[in-house]
């Protein structure tokens, strides 16, 4: 059996079969559409109708909650940035609060408080200030190091 299978596939190694020719105006045909036929009784005030029920259709799947709120936009937030912030603000006034580092000269976001928070740990963290609190849910000091109260 594995012989005569390993015959056929000789034979069928000879074997050379050509593409289809197909004339280029009959591969580029195409059936004329007649507009009478695919329109039907379809008249302007029937496509008005059937537009309209797609707008309430669309109006329906609108939250009328949601639809009030405005776009949110992605806020561009580098630490490197905030760290170098807060660094020119301990140059300038030695100690601050906490509070006044996120208020600053704009309303910050969600995303820039979490940003200021972490420049305010990495600095800590290579000992370039301190941070205090003088009372429980007191504001939180924020010094550059070696200066002191």
């Amino acid at each position: 059996m594995a012989g005569e299978l390993r015959e056929r596939q000789n034979q069928a190694g000879q074997y050379f079969y050509r593409e289809e020719d197909i004339p280029e105006e009959v591969a580029s045909y195409i059936q004329p559409v007649n507009l009478e036929e695919l329109l039907g009784d379809l008249t302007l005030a029937k496509l008005d109708e059937v537009f309209q029920s797609v707008l309430r259709r669309y109006a329906d799947k609108i939250d009328p909650v949601r639809s009030g709120f405005g776009e949110i936009e992605m806020e561009e937030v580098s630490l490197e940035e905030r760290i170098l912030d807060v660094e020119e603000t301990l140059k300038k006034e030695r100690r601050t609060s906490f509070r006044k580092l996120l208020e600053g000269k704009r309303r910050r976001g969600k995303m820039q408080v979490i940003v200021t928070f972490l420049a305010v740990l990495e600095l800590m963290k290579i000992g370039k200030l301190t941070v205090r609190q003088d009372e429980t849910f007191g504001d939180i000091y924020i010094e550059a190091e070696g200066q002191g109260a």
